[in-house]
């Protein structure tokens, strides 16, 4: 099934996190980006290895400011024609149900958000 959905994680200082978010969720083939909004460099490197130890793209910030991570994002991911939208997601947030990533991909798929 084609995943309409891609993830932006955006991070500063804080990937010690990612292994504990990645748990929660049912990620199964999403993708999923990681943007450093000018983290420390030692936090930074911590954060280039977890993101390949769980297959996350890793990139640093264009712009100052986390609003601009979003046009960034969007930017990656116009150039993969399958993902229509874009979920931001923080660190400290999970899902609440079994399957929540796939059910929200269902729900684009079947344009519901429309």
């Amino acid at each position: 099934m084609n995943k309409k959905i891609g993830l932006l994680l955006t991070s500063k200082n804080n990937y010690e996190m990612i292994p504990w978010w990645i748990s929660k969720f049912d990620r199964g083939l999403f993708r999923i980006i990681s943007i450093d909004e000018d983290s420390l460099p030692e936090k930074k490197e911590l954060g280039k290895k977890i993101c390949e130890q769980y297959n996350i793209e890793f990139y640093e910030r264009d712009t100052p400011g986390m609003e601009f991570n979003i046009l960034t994002a969007a930017e990656i991911f116009s150039n993969d024609s399958n993902i229509e939208w874009i979920f931001w997601l923080q660190h400290d947030c999970w899902p609440l149900t079994e399957n929540f990533l796939q059910k929200i991909n269902d729900l684009v798929t079947k344009n519901k958000f429309q």
